[in-house]
């Protein structure tokens, strides 16, 4: 064969094989219309975003390099992102674990690997609490308190960080025709503004990539009605003492998430590995992306028995 048309065939294969492993679609789970994105081959890994009302966009490109070795699966939760609004009283806890089985079988994996970050540890949790012989690892990344004991804490520390510009930029916003309009483009400069001060270096910051979609006022309200009760009072911690596989949870030293409260969960969960990650705030997998990668894959690929 021609070198020149074996080089460009190589190419075309090399691209279609890059292609074929990033895949957007939409599934039916649970009866209502979820957005997907699977990235990579291998073992499933299932990605879990914060919020309440984020988003997978904010992960993209961070985690591209556990793609080598797993099939990294995005998915929007319920009234997030390009999922569907369901009525109000299915948007609980348990039905967000009830999609993450259904995501299970979907997948049709015996137990499925999870990597949950900031709010997204509660929807890990709460499907851990409701189907423990499903998981096969949990990795949870700077993860809010299992309790609202900590809330008042974690407040004091955001509210430090923020200045006088500050206030006026989110006055400015929130008092702005395109907010009061509920358009997405003002919440999301809103979200923005308070990031930027969710990173040890600052410069990191030009590195969150997140997008919301155009419903995003209408999907938050209808989220915040249905989990009212849910979001009130909880506290796990209890239960996490029950988990019997293995766990590795990951904190960003300059998080405003409190430390005792990660804490917390490595003294119960029996399998837990904590790390902590020296240079980052609350996106370790943007400020230390190396290291993060590095670690979660070990962890993945470690030979750590179930109890």
């Amino acid at each position: 064969m021609n070198p020149k048309l074996l080089f460009f065939v190589t190419i075309v294969h090399l691209c279609s094989s890059a292609f074929a492993q990033d895949k957007k679609e939409w599934v039916t789970i649970n009866g209502h219309r979820t957005f997907i994105r699977t990235l990579g081959r291998g073992e499933p890994l299932l990605i879990i975003h914060g919020g309440p009302g984020l988003n997978q966009t904010y992960f993209h490109p961070h985690l591209n390099g556990l793609s080598k070795k797993n099939k990294l699966v995005f998915y929007d939760q319920r009234a997030s992102g390009e999922s569907a609004i369901p009525s109000n009283d299915s948007l609980r806890f348990s039905f967000l674990a009830d999609d993450i089985e259904s995501l299970r079988l979907w997948l049709g994996v015996e137990k499925i690997n999870i990597l949950a970050h900031s709010w997204g540890a509660l929807v890990a949790v709460s499907y851990a609490k409701e189907y423990p012989s499903r998981i096969g690892k949990m990795i949870l990344s700077n993860p809010v308190p299992l309790s609202k004991e900590y809330d008042q804490a974690m407040q004091k520390t955001q509210q430090s960080r923020f200045t006088s510009s500050d206030s006026t930029d989110r006055s400015i916003i929130m008092g702005s025709p395109d907010f009061k309009g509920g358009k997405a483009e003002a919440y999301q400069r809103l979200m923005m503004y308070t990031f930027r001060h969710s990173f040890h270096n600052p410069k990191n910051f030009q590195s969150l990539f997140l997008t919301l979609p155009s419903n995003f006022a209408k999907a938050t309200g209808s989220l915040y009605r249905g989990m009212g009760a849910d979001l009130q009072a909880y506290d796990w911690y209890r239960d996490v003492s029950g988990f019997t596989f293995p766990m590795l949870l990951i904190h960003g030293k300059h998080d405003a998430i409190p430390l005792a409260s990660i804490n917390r969960i490595q003294e119960r969960a029996k399998l837990s590995h904590l790390l902590i990650f020296e240079d980052s705030d609350h996106f370790p997998f943007i400020e230390e992306r190396k290291k993060f990668i590095r670690e979660v894959a070990t962890f993945l690929n470690s030979h750590i028995q179930h109890e």
